[in-house]
């Protein structure tokens, strides 16, 4: 809690004081006198017709003093200036029925905080009016003091401060205060919003700490009064608390709804940390590498809070936390500069706490008054701010050496802030007030991956394959709701509680074993843990947690058998990306491949089973049915949760779903409500644009597409039958298949669904089936027949039975190996050209996590290594 009243010398107080918390305002019109410094007058008048400005600090003494008319402060000042203070001082009595405003403070400039709004004393031995019982003379708050300044935001660091709201005084110690209260009276300023900020943390700082709360809120304006009596409102009392230095009880004035009016907190500014290049690892004067690294690096911060209000309490901070990926330093030509194994950095993040509202006493009481009073809203609302929310990435381990472990992925720890109290004294039944107090912020964390292998196979003479990182382990806490509190700060029974902050934890991936004589082995994923934050407020569901376990890994292969691999794209559709797998064509091995991913939680990619994905040969293009629409990501191989280059929807009710790419004709192929659709010059399509061509099969429902691009043809499964069309790219309207093939010709009469086709240039044609067995069971079976031209019965080979609906095919020619994807597993079959009915045995079935619904496409040869 901040002192207040810091800008004046407060006189010693007598006989009861109450305070009041509440907004600012601005002048119009131009004044028609001016007042500056002291004055010194028998009786001060502002007539009903005047308007009369202040400059600067004013300070009126007087005998007596009489407004009817209006008072400012006039505007002015540089930035993160104060606005003027006003005091009027009254040997007799002050009467105010008109207005009296005290200016705003400035806001910051750059990163420095905002001025403080001006505060209003007023001061009358003989006692002290507001208002008339006739009702005000003008419109608008009959006393309103000035609003802080805002902070300005930063690019090098912590934002500025909000100012602080003007604060109200009223003392007559020996005499009355008499209130007409009416709605919006007192309008107390707000408290200035912090700056937004940017942190840096460099590799080359052992630990880093972003200390301090300059990007704070502001506290709103309060009110202190001082009366031998009070008239004009209802009264009450409470115990003072134990730590106020009051000796007697605090009385309680009820004021009408909207009496007071303003009092908001600001905002913290928010905060965004982001890694910076590291510093240059050789110079002309220095050309050695620089020395290993031995530190465990940190990064430490918790956020500024809001600032205090009557009415409602300002946002803690928020804080994200990211690292790129990798970093640009951490390359694999650079590892062995790195100290292997030794874990990123960790980072250990509170959100701000969220700001109280409601009653306080004054910090600049003094010690031993024997009273005090303090004023609230019958039937207002006071609200706590909410706490900061945080998200936070961990960094990825450091990339490790051939034969040597690579690092850990820095752990991530992270707290949202705890909501602010409300606290108030108890109300008359005709009239209590409503407490909000504020919801703990959210904590979202992600443990960092851990870090690549060497690869041995690389190096000459072969070294033995470096052990993939471990997964760093992620913790997170959501902040507590705050309380209903009592003036005397404790907990009110029965009384609202603010919701907890959510919990979101991902533990840090496993990385993959290097490739080498002996094989790396796979790291370890981390650990994750999310805890929400306590309370739920009336009408709020419970806050969530959520545990996401990080990605496993798989060992490396041996230099031996990573002569040649190619690659192939499936989708994982719960997890909402694209990942690549990888197939080693010797051992027939089936891994997930780490390290790229396309698609996450802000840009997911969701796609329906079978062939949704079509990739060009150079690799630079990658063309996805993602629910429903048709999208574009160019250089996909790189990975990213990012937007895709450009989207388009399909017509009303229907989805893109099948996708085929021809490569040498530069043209895409798409399945949409039964229709082929098609661009011709795809790859030059940098915006969507409607199709060039669309044709349909009288009597097909053509659903998925394979391209034959040695023929120029497209093969399509339809619900009840196999289809080729050749020259597509040239039709368009109701045409005829040029082959057609039923499926009950090549099926059991009992056939149900058909799902999944791949062509080989061979001269098989795959698709997955699913017959009713006893029961009516389902048998879920590959199946080939022969390219075109069919006879009337055509030869069918069983390639496989297997246990799930199959999804997604994808056949690799030149290795005679077929790829089949179900719900639930991925298999390898070599030689498929050459199996025959009943041979159902894959060669290799993929082990880890399920992939779910899939969907293929080819990448051709590339180099063996990961």
């Amino acid at each position: 809690m901040r002192k207040k009243w810091r800008r004046w010398a407060l006189a010693s107080l007598a006989g009861a004081t109450a305070i009041v918390m509440g907004a600012c305002g601005s002048d119009t019109g131009g004044p028609t006198r001016t007042l500056s410094g002291t004055v010194n007058e028998t009786a001060f008048v502002v007539g009903p017709n005047e308007r009369v400005a202040c400059r600067g600090d004013v300070t009126v003494n007087c005998e007596t003093a009489e407004i009817t008319g209006r008072l400012y402060s006039q505007a002015g000042g540089t930035a993160g200036a104060a606005g003027g203070n006003l005091v009027i001082a009254a040997t007799g009595t002050i009467s105010v029925t008109g207005q009296i405003a005290t200016g705003a403070g400035a806001a910051g400039a750059a990163g420095a905080a905002g001025g403080q709004g001006g505060n209003l004393r007023l001061s009358a031995t003989q006692g002290i009016t507001l208002g008339a019982a006739a009702g005000r003379q003008t419109g608008g708050p009959l006393l309103q003091t000035g609003s802080g300044g805002n902070g300005s935001a930063s690019t090098t660091g912590l934002g500025g401060g909000g100012g602080d709201g003007g604060d109200l005084l009223l003392q007559c110690p020996g005499g009355t205060l008499t209130l007409h209260a009416a709605a919006g009276l007192i309008a107390l300023g707000n408290g200035g919003n912090g700056g937004s900020g940017v942190g840096r943390v460099t590799a080359d700082t052992t630990r880093t700490v972003l200390a301090g709360e300059t990007n704070r809120g502001g506290d709103s304006g309060n009110v202190l009064v001082s009366a031998q009596a009070v008239v004009g409102a209802e009264t009450g009392e409470a115990a003072a608390p134990a730590d106020s230095g009051l000796t007697g009880p605090v009385g309680i004035i009820y004021l009408p709804a909207g009496t007071l009016t303003g009092g908001v907190g600001g905002n913290a500014g928010a905060l965004e940390v982001s890694m910076s290049a590291p510093a240059a690892r050789q110079s002309a004067e220095s050309p050695a590498p620089r020395q290993r690294e031995q530190s465990h690096l940190v990064f430490d911060r918790v956020g500024a809070p809001g600032g205090w209000g009557l009415l409602e309490g300002g946002v803690g901070e928020d804080i994200r936390h990211t690292w790129p990926s990798p970093l640009p330093d951490e390359t694999p030509l650079e590892a062995e500069e790195r100290d292997n194994g030794t874990p990123a950095f960790d980072v250990n993040i509170t959100g701000g706490r969220g700001a109280d509202s409601g009653t306080r006493l004054n910090p600049d009481l003094p010690a031993g008054s024997e009273a005090a009073q303090v004023m609230v809203n019958l039937g207002g609302e006071y609200a706590g701010g909410r706490g900061g929310n945080v998200e936070a990435h961990g960094k990825w381990g450091r990339h490790g050496a051939p034969g040597t472990k690579a690092g850990t992925g820095g752990t991530n720890t992270s707290h949202g802030g705890a909501g602010g109290d409300v606290y108030l004294p108890e109300f008359p039944e005709e009239g209590p007030a409503t407490p909000r107090p504020g919801h703990g912020g959210s904590a979202i964390a992600i443990g960092g991956p851990g870090g690549l292998p060497g690869n041995g196979c690389t190096v000459s003479p072969q070294l033995p394959g470096g052990d993939g990182g471990d997964g760093g382990d992620c913790h997170t806490f959501g902040g507590d709701g705050g309380w209903t509190k009592g003036i005397d700060g404790a907990a009110r029974d029965g009384q609202p509680r603010g919701t907890g902050g959510l919990a979101q934890a991902q533990a840090g991936s496993a990385r993959f074993g290097g490739d080498g004589t002996t094989a790396g082995q796979a790291g370890s994923r981390g650990t994750a843990t999310a805890v929400v934050g306590t309370g739920v407020a009336p009408g709020d569901q419970a806050p969530e947690a959520v545990v996401e376990p990080g990605n496993t890994a798989l060992p490396g292969n041996l230099c031996a058998g990573a002569t040649r691999q190619r690659l192939f794209r499936t989708l994982r559709g719960g997890f909402n990306y694209v990942r690549p797998w990888t197939v080693l064509t010797e051992t027939l091995a089936s891994s997930r491949q780490a390290g790229t991913a396309l698609g996450g939680a802000t840009h997911p990619i969701s796609v329906f089973p079978g062939q949704s994905m079509a990739l060009n040969t150079a690799r630079t293009i990658l063309w996805i049915s993602s629910a429903g629409k048709l999208r574009r990501y160019n250089d996909p191989l790189t990975g990213g949760d990012r937007a895709p280059l450009w989207e388009l929807d399909p017509p009303a009710f229907v989805s893109y779903s099948s996708l085929a790419y021809a490569n040498s004709r530069d043209t895409l192929y798409a399945s949409v409500g039964g229709h082929v659709v098609y661009w011709r010059s795809a790859a030059a399509m940098t915006t969507a644009r409607q199709p060039d061509g669309d044709w349909v099969i009288d009597g097909t429902y053509c659903d998925t597409l394979c391209y034959d691009d040695s023929n120029d043809r497209i093969f399509a499964l339809g619900n009840n039958d196999l289809v080729v069309v050749n020259s597509p790219s040239t039709k368009t309207g109701t045409i005829a298949a040029t082959s057609r093939l039923l499926l009950s010709a090549v099926t059991s009469a009992s056939f149900a669904s058909a799902r999944g086709l791949a062509c080989d240039s061979g001269g098989s044609l795959y698709f997955g089936v699913a017959n009713h067995g006893s029961g009516d069971a389902l048998t879920h079976e590959v199946r080939a027949v022969p390219l075109p031209p069919w006879p009337a019965t055509p030869t069918v080979r069983v390639i496989g039975g297997l246990d799930g609906q199959v999804e997604g095919l994808l056949a690799l020619s030149r290795d005679d190996i077929l790829m089949v994807g179900t719900r639930g597993s991925n298999y390898v079959y070599r030689n498929a050209s050459q199996r025959d009915t009943g041979n159902s045995a894959p060669s290799a079935t993929s082990t880890g996590t399920p992939i779910g619904w899939v969907g293929w496409t080819e990448i051709q040869d590339v180099p063996a290594t990961r």
